[in-house]
């Protein structure tokens, strides 16, 4: 039976999308790449009042402006798939910064219904949020307060879809209102963008013509490959006017007077606790983000989380090693001479390629197994993103930022997926530099060889080897990344770095499953976008 409803998730990363996802779809779930991209989709099933109905969680992404393939891939499947409904998932401790996304969103003119996630942590930081005075200001679009890790509000969230998508409703009335000078020019341009049929099918006529005003350069592509030739020098001419008016870029008039209308909508709905003292997260991050302790700090981190690889995992590597060379060898060794086949090419093939071919491969699990526990509670504590940040003033001598380090970092765990984690990085020749320098990174299937050469040579100083082995490989590649700066790149011009800091805290009993579903805060480096 095919679904009858489309409902996509949309919103900023870490606020609990995939929690969501999960409470609506449960096991009923499928990964993959959308088309043509490296960049994964997942997909479920679930059933609302007795219809099937088809979930896809887009891409996290903090607005639907095309500067990164995420925001192309969201913003086309809107477009082009037009599902029945967009739930968009809102961090309701982060609830001004995050609706700049549903802004976007309903000038899209889709139907849309907004989760307030993580509804306990706001509570708990003593944020009150009304959901009724929300949805007012925004329109009439509903307003749900949802715990996605306990499917807190799951079940009036899918009343609300089944509403939205079976009931007619008016289209939204245009929230944001710009200036007299952009209205007039998103108002001109609508209107040739009305009277084109074959625009009109795919795009909402305002929506383009504010994202030609945008000089949003997909956009621009897709309509110079529809031979719409006429209406970009239109719009580059309302460009013009606009900013000789105005003295700024539409670009940035727009953005700004968005946000303006966050801030209007959030007052009056949010109540905001009374300033008080410095909590634990904030008292943390000024030492593990000090400038002249940061890097030290991290180094003693990778140094336990090594020392913790190396030696935990080792009874194990030698436990599964024992039982295939040993009596898993020994009962193949007696079934193939039993049967008269000792000696053969059959006896070869099991022991020689079969069973010491699986003994290779498996020693390797416990390695893993390990180091991803490590980064794991690294990450679901909060580290992750402190150690980017502390680690953005060095990956900017090699011509990279903060978010590069997190590639590099996934390196050591296995170079594949590092490779394609360079996917989150907006520049093509950040993507280019950072995954040619994943490969210096010294990965899981490394790993036993250190351990094993270390036991055998240093003893109980085994961990000591492997941390030196993989300072070595960060070292070379550092040398390589500046090497390439001063040539290749040498004209390249720096990024900003934008990154989230989740409070810190102790790591949950599902640290290795779930991420911690912490509220992010905002932390910007480098020069303003």
């Amino acid at each position: 039976m095919e679904a009858t409803l489309t409902i996509a998730l949309a919103g900023n990363p870490n606020v609990g999308k995939s929690t969501i996802f999960n409470a609506l779809t449960g096991a009923r779930q499928h990964v993959g790449n959308w088309p043509g991209k490296t960049v994964e989709r997942r997909e479920g099933i679930t059933r609302i009042e007795g219809r099937e109905a088809l979930v896809v969680d887009l891409p996290g992404i903090y607005s639907l402006t095309a500067y990164s393939m995420e925001e192309i891939i969201a913003r086309d499947f809107i477009i082009h798939e037009h599902p029945s409904v967009v739930v968009a998932v809102v961090d309701a401790s982060n609830l001004e910064r995050n609706l700049y996304l549903v802004t976007q969103l309903l000038e899209m003119e889709t139907p849309v219904i907004i989760a307030l996630n993580m509804s306990d942590l706001a509570e708990r930081r003593g944020l009150t949020i009304d959901p009724e005075t929300l949805s007012a200001r925004l329109g009439g679009v509903p307003v749900i307060a949802t715990v996605g890790t306990r499917c807190v509000g799951i079940d009036a969230l899918k009343e609300a879809v089944v509403q939205i998508a079976t009931q007619p409703q008016p289209a939204a009335p245009n929230l944001v209102r710009y200036s007299e000078r952009l209205e007039a020019e998103i108002e001109s341009l609508r209107a040739r963008i009305a009277v084109d049929a074959a625009l009109r099918r795919t795009y909402h006529a305002r929506w383009l013509a504010i994202k030609l005003l945008e000089n949003d350069d997909d956009v621009r592509t897709r309509l110079e490959n529809a031979g719409q030739v006429a209406l970009l020098r239109a719009a580059g001419e309302a460009i013009a006017r606009v900013a000789e008016a105005e003295g700024e870029e539409p670009e940035l008039l727009i953005a700004d007077r968005r946000y303006l209308f966050v801030s209007e909508v959030v007052h009056g709905a949010l109540t905001r606790p009374e300033p008080g003292a410095e909590t634990l997260s904030d008292r943390i991050d000024h030492v593990v983000t000090h400038r002249i302790l940061g890097l030290p700090i991290f180094l003693l981190a990778m140094w336990v989380v090594f020392q913790f690889t190396a030696n935990v995992s080792a009874p194990t590597i030698d436990w599964i090693d024992g039982i295939i060379s040993g009596p898993i060898t020994h009962w193949v060794g007696a079934l193939t001479g039993a049967l008269g086949l000792g000696g053969s090419w059959i006896e070869s093939l099991l022991m020689d390629g079969v069973i010491a071919g699986v003994g290779g491969v498996m020693v390797f699990v416990p390695v893993l197994v390990f180091l991803f526990i490590a980064i794991a509670v690294l990450e679901d504590s909060g580290y992750m993103a402190r150690a980017a940040l502390v680690m953005d003033r060095y990956m900017r001598m090699i011509g990279l930022h903060g978010k590069s380090f997190l590639p590099l970092l996934v390196g050591f765990g296995c170079t594949v997926p590092a490779v394609y984690a360079t996917r989150t990085l907006e520049s093509e020749d950040d993507r280019k530099l950072t995954g040619f320098l994943v490969s210096f990174m010294s990965c899981g299937a490394r790993l036993p060889v250190y351990a094993i050469f270390g036991a055998a040579f240093f003893g109980a100083g085994a961990g000591n080897l492997v941390f030196a082995m993989y300072a070595l490989g960060i070292g070379v590649a550092i040398a390589t990344g500046l090497l390439i700066r001063r040539t290749v790149y040498r004209n390249k011009p720096a990024q900003p770095f934008v990154i989230e800091l989740p409070p810190t805290g102790c790591p949950t009993r599902a640290t290795c499953f779930t991420s911690s579903g912490s509220a992010p805060r905002a932390f910007y480096t480098g020069r303003p976008p």
